[in-house]
């Protein structure tokens, strides 16, 4: 479709006796649907008209929509440009209401509209609604342009992608027994025999067990290999087995090094022997340059494409277990020859890394290399996960300037890899702050309550060391589990032990508030250390709660007495002088009366008090003559009008009540001499 020929399609103006038609609700757009040909092929128009401008007198759609078999263009008149938008993108455009499935449905106008939707997609009018044809035929033609710009990418992509070898097959056989060391199994059948038949996976091998030594779904030795296994019996293995893992390698490729991620599953299935299926599918590929720029490039999944490669935007990369072989040779003659990416491999064989970040992390700080000899793992970690780190450290010769080192605790830390980077800053933060723990204890400190800075205030009521031990007694007493004190290795601290003293921290820093807070002496230490901290903390709730509502009602009785001034002086003003034959305006005499009124009459009014106070608006009750003690309206006045009138349950008023507040309105601006143009 060109667009100068679809311009040739008059715009179709609304018509003012089709404003009665307009759907009630206000926020959908309405849709007229014409035919138009401006060649061989008819085209399906659809003008889109937004009701909120309809109101204006402004006849011009919005929007118009051309929709052929093989495309569809939107006309964006609001804005004078073109757009490739589908229906979705003009619904979004309109007014926020109707939605369903996060888009605005429309409203077809007329029969007609719908008649010409329906026969241009062969469809039956009754067959379907309209707007569901134009949404689906648009998906579909959405999937078809995708598809071809898959295609093409990846026809782009195909040279370089075919320029990449194959894997060899001792990467495969690591990825196999190295990458799956967790998944080497003994295959047995149980018998009454002193020795019983299995199969083991590692070594491929028929193996004989001694009846008694093994029992299912244990970890043992396997007696040919010597290796440690899981032991599962034939009878009660299930039928499906399957283990999946993630892997790496690096290589070089056209003077840039390529970075390859591989998913790898072994599924265990069969009868005995046991057999199982091997599989590595490559995903991902990285290409990483002397800047540390990235290119990625991903594998298309998609039926049809299955296998081809097509440029990805994707920036990151997963933490992985890096293959070792081939990396020297990868990296050589490259800026990155001096990594000691290699030399990391080698002391952390079973980790998962991010190799990529490693990198970025070298190009930007090459200092990394010396991390990696002085065997500080940690900090060398804290880097690669987010190689943007290196912008905190500092330019020298040695660790105390690069680490920004200032003291012989954290050299010993970060001396025995004890730390990483976060953790670094973190000591030398409580280090400053005054606390007095040894290196250990506060690692430990770290592990069970957190870093955070709200630790640096309790170590002001409470020395951080007697807070954790004393905490530890309280989780010991009162709290499922066992209490940790600060002589613990971080490693042995479980989850839910972290949970439960954090839970006692918490009851402790609101126990401390409510002290502050109910002005109880704060300068003795024992009476941060009660017997039963939960028990206390709630003692202390109560009488907190209580001092609140205390100065509520204090506040409140205050606030009552200055409106009740303020209502006087309305009441000697007003009262009496406004009314008629049937109603009377009658001014509050205090806040509780004003609260009264919203209780009987199921309104909100009792909330109005301090807006009333202020000086923003006025409220003033009407009642009937016969039953002056009966509430039956209430009115805001503000700014000279009476914005609001509410009876029971917030119902509206009639004419005759409407009548009444017209002239009531004119006579309270004439007595308190209100000029509107002031205001």
């Amino acid at each position: 479709m060109r667009k100068k020929k679809l311009l040739e399609h008059p715009v179709r103006m609304f018509r003012e006796e089709e404003l009665s038609k307009l759907p009630k609700d206000k926020g959908k757009p309405v849709v007229i649907a014409e035919l138009f040909s401006p060649g061989e092929e008819t085209v399906l128009v659809l003008n889109v008209y937004e009701p909120k401008i309809l109101e204006q007198s402004n006849y011009m759609p919005s929007y118009r929509i051309f929709q052929s078999s093989a495309t569809y263009l939107m006309q964006d008149i609001k804005n004078g440009r073109w757009r490739g938008c589908s229906w979705k993108y003009m619904l979004r455009a309109c007014d926020q209401l109707g939605y369903f499935y996060g888009y605005l449905l429309p409203h077809i106008l007329d029969h007609e509209s719908e008649k010409r939707i329906a026969e241009y997609f062969g469809k039956p009018s009754e067959a379907d609604e309209a707007f569901w044809l134009v949404y689906r035929a648009q998906g579909r033609i959405l999937a078809r342009k995708n598809e071809r710009r898959k295609r093409r990418i990846c026809e782009v992509t195909k040279e370089k992608m075919e320029l990449v070898p194959p894997v060899g097959k001792d990467f495969l056989r690591w990825a196999e027994e190295e990458r799956l060391y967790w998944s080497r199994f003994v295959f047995y059948r149980y018998a009454r025999k002193k020795q019983m038949r299995g199969w083991c996976t590692c070594c491929r091998q028929e193996v004989l067990i001694e009846r008694g030594t093994v029992r299912h779904n244990k970890k043992g030795i396997c007696p040919n290999c010597k290796k440690q296994v899981t032991f599962i019996a034939s009878g009660r293995k299930p039928r499906q087995m399957t283990h999946v893992a993630k892997i790496s390698k690096l290589e070089c490729a056209d003077g840039k090094i390529l970075y390859r991620e591989f998913y790898i599953s072994k599924d265990y299935g069969g009868i005995f022997p046991h057999t199982w299926d091997f599989k590595c599918t490559e995903e991902m590929r990285w290409y990483l340059d002397a800047e540390g720029r990235i290119e990625s490039y991903r594998r298309c999944i998609e039926y049809g494409m299955v296998g081809k490669w097509y440029r990805s935007r994707k920036t990151y990369t997963k933490a992985t277990i890096l293959y070792p072989g081939g990396i020297l040779e990868a990296v050589s003659k490259t800026p990155y020859q001096y990594c000691a990416l290699s030399d990391y491999l080698k002391a952390n064989p079973r980790e998962k890394i991010y190799p990529v970040g490693y990198l970025q992390a070298y190009q930007k700080f090459p200092g990394l290399e010396y991390l990696v000899k002085a065997r500080l793992y940690k900090i060398v970690w804290d880097l690669m996960e987010l190689p943007g780190r290196t912008r905190n450290l500092k330019t020298g010769r040695d660790l105390r300037t690069v680490l920004e080192i200032k003291t012989k605790q954290e050299m010993e830390l970060v001396r025995n890899n004890m730390v990483g980077l976060n953790d670094l800053r973190n000591v030398q933060k409580f280090i400053a702050g005054g606390v007095k723990l040894t290196s250990e204890e506060l690692l430990c400190c770290f592990r069970l309550y957190g870093a955070d800075e709200e630790l640096l205030k309790d170590n002001q009521y409470l020395p951080l060391k007697k807070l954790t031990g004393y905490l530890a007694s309280q989780v010991d007493r009162f709290g499922t589990g066992r209490g940790c004190r600060l002589d613990q290795k971080p490693e042995t601290i479980e989850n839910q032990e972290i949970d439960e003293h954090r839970r006692f921290l918490g009851l402790w820093r609101d126990f401390v508030r409510f002290m502050e807070e109910l002005h109880y002496e704060t300068k003795n230490e024992i009476l941060f250390t009660p017997y039963d901290v939960h028990k206390e903390h709630d003692r202390l709730y109560k009488e907190y709660e209580d001092m609140r509502n205390k100065k509520k009602q204090a506040e409140q009785r205050r606030k009552d007495r200055k409106l009740k001034k303020y209502l006087a002086e309305e009441k000697s003003l007003l009262d009496g002088k406004i009314e008629n034959k049937k109603f009377q305006l009658v001014v509050p005499e205090s806040g509780a009366e004003i609260r009264r009124e919203g209780r009987l009459l199921g309104h909100c009014v009792g909330s109005y008090t301090d807006n009333v106070l202020s000086g923003q608006c006025q409220i003033y009750f009407i009642r009937k003559k016969e039953e002056p003690e009966k509430p039956y309206y209430t009115v805001e006045w503000k700014k000279g009008r009476i914005v609001q009138c509410r009876g029971k349950k917030n119902c509206g008023y009639n004419k005759e009540m409407e009548l009444f507040l017209k002239s009531a309105e004119k006579k309270v601006n004439r007595l308190k001499k209100f000029d509107e143009k002031a205001a």
